[in-house]
């Protein structure tokens, strides 16, 4: 008897479901050719998954190669997380010789019951930079002030 009450009592609870969600999608913003030693900011965007639809976080892990020295050069904060809107501000530190950087980010979003993960990969090409000089002679009475300059 108590064992058809139980099967009773389970059979007229509601069974969990998955929820149903998008994809998990993720992006990388920022510059595809850097200066040697230079500081630049990207913009890491993560839309769908399971912490789209409910109470859910996305975190990340990025790793970062180099086909030279890679002394020196950072990828800031290497991990981020748990936040619920899925954007995050990364600084890449490049490396003081030029060579291709190989930036990789495994993306998770996750609910209390389910993860979901993809993972993107992207390269940087860090240059030498162009510095260009010159000087300028004022020889008239006027002082050379606000004077445009335009390199074509």
């Amino acid at each position: 008897m108590l064992l058809l009450v139980a099967v009773v009592l389970l059979s007229a609870m509601p069974s969990a479901q998955a929820e149903d969600f998008n994809p998990l999608y993720a992006e990388i913003e920022g510059p595809q050719v850097v200066a040697t030693s230079s500081v630049n900011m990207y913009v890491l965007t993560m839309i769908g998954g399971p912490a789209e639809v409910g109470v859910g976080n996305y975190t990340y892990k990025a790793t970062m190669t180099g086909t030279g020295n890679v002394e020196g050069s950072s990828f800031l904060p290497s991990t981020g997380g748990p936040d619920a809107d899925g954007r995050f501000y990364l600084n890449l530190t490049a490396p003081a010789e030029p060579q291709t950087m190989t930036i990789t980010i495994d993306c998770t979003s996750a609910s209390i019951s389910q993860t979901e993960k993809t993972s993107i990969t992207f390269q940087v090409k860090v240059v030498d930079p162009i510095v260009l000089r010159t000087t300028v002679k004022n020889t008239g009475e006027v002082d050379a002030v606000g004077v445009p300059i335009s390199l074509q």
